[in-house]
């Protein structure tokens, strides 16, 4: 790879002795070395051998392969590919041997059933995993978890390795078990007591097993993607494909509906989601459910994300109602819950804890949030007909938007922030000054028109902004889809459903006056019927023509 550019790093990458296989993990590993020395303004790239090597103007540094596969490692481990995690560990002979949580502090504190799930994949000495297991047992028994405490001993391997090695200590502890009483003294023979034992467990262990901070791959690749961004060496108006370090490409793709699912996630009956979204950078997809839980999900696997250490020791995010929508900030660091008692939490994704709080954001249900750009501010939409700004620094509300006449249900911020757009069930759609907190636009939906005033308007479910324009696709409770700008012009979609799939109709109309329709719209059974006689008479004709040949 050649970068024209004036400076370039040099990395010396050492491979240990790995099989022929793993030439798929070296492109892997060379692929993201390329995206960090693209965003460090490098200059060549040599790829021989498996080294690779880059210079940087009076600056050396040094990678090492192991550190490379452990990040994928990490990676693996995070999204539970644990048997893929198991190939790459037994092909390169690298041991990941880390967690994205302070070990030491779970040893500690006793919290038993995080160490446990934490050392399932690492590679710990047996003298000092029988160690470990020695003191869980311990400490059930002085629990008078008996039936646990039987299980772990007689059927782990550490608990055998005790066994084999000091049968001594494997005896006193089947002594233990039949024990109606528990004694501290008795039970640590060596004479240190129980939180002596968990430090020097902890120490042990410390000396084997690295920690680090979770999603470090991700975390570097978004590092070197900011830096390219930065530099202006992406285009964010066309997006940016990771794989290939190029804008995507377009294809052509068949405009049918959806008809294949993914993945699924179940709920229990009584706790299902009221609202789910994706973050913005795609790392996230978080849901709240009718009893109040917010969850962060692993979209891939279905399954809930563990690297999250609030959400592997199952302390979750959690608010008194109903979770009624949800939304992430600009950066993903932040996720906003609007709740049924009309309370709006701003919380940290990755620790778990509320960053701000609006008790008394509105007096009724939140139905929608959005963030502004920058992240500083967010808009709400309620039941209680209103709309309101929320500054995260301040944690007040700023200003208040009054003009529907019914529920809220939807709101968006304009592309500069300097206006917000709202639907309503009243059937309107308004546009709003967000300085001046004036209403500038009211737009009545009805049949496929915009006109003066309405009775009786379908009501607005969605407004959602067009990424990148200040376009707003608005979807009421009736057959058409409109576009609406900021200077209330509407273009409207007739949306037909037949067999042939989904058709849109499109016409255009501006502020307050239809133009003119350029052809005429039939209905699916109009134009199932025309269908059914062309066939008709294509049989017709070819009896016919049979009979006269015949």
């Amino acid at each position: 790879m050649i970068f024209n550019d004036f400076c370039c790093l040099k990395v010396l990458f050492k491979p240990p002795l790995y099989h022929s296989s793993f030439s798929t993990s070296v492109c892997i590993v060379s692929s993201y070395i390329a995206i960090l020395s693209h965003s460090m303004q490098s200059i060549s790239v040599i790829l021989k051998n498996t080294e690779i090597h880059f210079t940087l103007k009076n600056y050396c540094m040094e990678i090492e392969s192991q550190d490379v596969i452990r990040l994928i490692g990490q990676f693996l481990k995070e999204n539970q590919l644990h048997n893929t995690l198991k190939a790459l560990q037994l092909e390169s002979q690298v041991a990941l041997n880390a967690v994205s949580h302070p070990l030491t502090e779970d040893i500690q504190k006793g919290n038993w059933a995080v160490v446990l799930e934490s050392i399932t994949d690492l590679a710990i000495p047996p003298k000092h995993l029988s160690d470990l297991y020695e003191q869980i047992v311990l400490e059930l028994i002085e629990m008078k978890q008996i039936q646990a405490a039987r299980s772990l001993l007689r059927q782990t391997d550490p608990m055998d390795n005790l066994r084999n090695l000091y049968p001594e200590r494997y005896l006193h502890l089947e002594g233990l078990l039949n024990r109606s009483d528990f004694d501290e003294k008795t039970a640590y023979q060596t004479g240190k007591g129980k939180q002596e034992r968990r430090e020097m467990i902890a120490k042990e262990l410390e000396k084997h097993v690295t920690i680090v901070e979770p999603n470090r791959l991700v975390s570097l690749l978004g590092q070197a993607l900011k830096w390219q961004v930065q530099e202006k060496l992406v285009d964010t108006e066309v997006g940016f494909d990771l794989f290939t370090g190029a804008a995507p490409s377009t294809r052509a793709e068949d405009d049918s509906p959806v008809s294949m699912m993914i993945k699924s996630i179940k709920f229990p009956k009584k706790q299902y989601p009221e609202s789910g979204c994706f973050s913005p950078d795609g790392t996230y997809f978080a849901t709240g459910t009718v009893d109040g839980f917010i969850e962060i999900w692993n979209y891939l696997t279905g399954k809930r994300r563990n690297d999250l250490k609030y959400q592997q020791e199952d302390n979750m995010m959690m608010i008194e109602t109903a979770c009624l929508c949800l939304q992430f900030s600009p950066d993903s660091e932040y996720l906003a819950s609007g709740a049924q008692d009309g309370s709006i939490i701003v919380w940290s994704v990755k620790n778990g804890r509320s960053h701000v709080k609006f008790r008394t954001a509105h007096t009724q249900g939140i139905t929608c949030l959005a963030f502004n750009s920058d992240g500083t501010q967010i808009v709400s939409s309620s039941f209680d007909q209103t709309v309101r700004i929320h500054g995260l620094n301040s944690g007040k509300t700023l200003k208040v938007f009054r003009g529907h006449t019914s529920f809220v249900n939807s709101v968006a911020y304009s592309l500069n922030d300097a206006f917000i757009v709202s639907g309503s069930s009243d059937g309107t759609v308004k546009i709003w000054n967000q300085n001046s907190s004036d209403c500038i636009h009211t737009l009545h939906l009805q049949n496929g028109e915009l006109t003066a005033r309405g009775v009786n308007l379908p009501t607005v479910h969605s407004v959602t902004r067009i990424p990148s324009k200040d376009i707003f696709l608005v979807s009421n409770h009736s057959r058409f889809l409109y576009l609406i700008s900021l200077s209330g012009e509407v273009t409207i979609f007739l949306v037909t459903v037949s067999l042939f799939g989904i058709l849109l109709q499109k016409r255009r109309a501006n502020r307050l006056q239809m133009l003119p329709s350029q052809h005429q719209e039939i209905s699916s059974m109009q134009y199932l019927v025309v269908v059914v006689t062309i066939r008709f008479l294509m049989i017709i004709t070819f009896i016919v023509s049979a009979g006269i040949l015949g």
